[in-house]
């Protein structure tokens, strides 16, 4: 009796690693369901919590679990080979607006594929272009401000179910960034990143092609923030526009669009 008693105290020991696959749990259930968090900090904190418990799954197979020293090293180094994997495969090539990480294969280019040269008059890299009336760009509306109701007085949806719907005028592909479209009569003036380039550029509204464009040499990211632009341009005759390197230093350019 004795013998088969001490045999089994030397078995694995199980009990920790059921103690922390409960606790963990139990911290996901109330970060997602019971704490008054935004979605970005739920999972900040579920991510966290899932490495931390893969940290100590780690730590009890190779110090607490009474496996064979075998099986010890197999898993430890099984899983120590699987993060560095990932870590030499896989890098963060940003978020999403939920802060949940973004990973792309490390040999895929860092940086979206270069668009067609810039068609405004004077580019370092692009032909000469008309460009377009500036009576087109003489309503342009001020950068908005952060707003709970960004589109206005009234009830949103409200005025969305008495209005039919929109209907899609047209899709294409622009560069990235944050920015918002500062829109003026029959124009759309945007910044985007545009591989080593930062633009700023008017789109048809009716049709969606390219009107005229500028280039700066500069980019902007970060992992959390994302690449591309964050600010809108702005201006009436002139079109001002903020980047990274600041305003009204060298980063702000305004000019007057080139006339037809």
């Amino acid at each position: 009796m004795l013998p088969s008693l001490s045999k089994l105290r030397r078995g694995p020991r199980w009990w920790p690693l059921g103690i922390l696959f409960i606790l963990s749990a139990l911290a996901i259930l109330v970060i997602r369901e019971m704490l008054d968090l935004s979605g970005q900090w739920r999972n900040i904190y579920t991510l966290e919590t899932l490495a931390i418990t893969a940290f100590l799954f780690w730590l009890w197979i190779l110090l607490l679990s009474r496996l064979g020293w075998r099986i010890r090293i197999l898993f430890a180094s099984a899983m120590a080979a699987v993060v560095l994997a990932g870590d030499l495969l896989f890098r963060v090539g940003g978020v999403t607006g939920n802060l949940l990480p973004i990973l792309t294969p490390r040999w895929s280019p860092s940086t979206p594929p270069r668009a067609s040269p810039s068609r405004e008059r004077g580019h370092p890299d692009g032909p000469e272009s008309p460009g377009p009336d500036q009576r087109l760009l003489a309503g342009l509306p001020p950068v908005p401000r952060p707003s709970p109701r960004r589109g206005g007085g009234g009830d949103p949806a409200r005025a969305g179910l008495e209005s039919p719907s929109p209907k899609l005028l047209w899709r294409r592909s622009i560069g990235t960034g944050w920015s918002a479209f500062a829109v003026a009569g029959a124009q759309a003036v945007n910044q985007e990143q545009r591989s080593e380039f930062e633009m700023v550029v008017s789109y048809s509204l009716q049709t969606g092609e390219e009107v005229w464009s500028h280039a700066d040499r500069d980019r902007y990211f970060e992992v959390i923030a994302g690449e591309g632009p964050h600010a809108t341009p702005s201006g009436r005759s002139v079109v001002f526009r903020r980047s990274r390197t600041g305003f009204p230093r060298a980063g702000a350019s305004s000019w007057t669009p080139p006339s037809r």
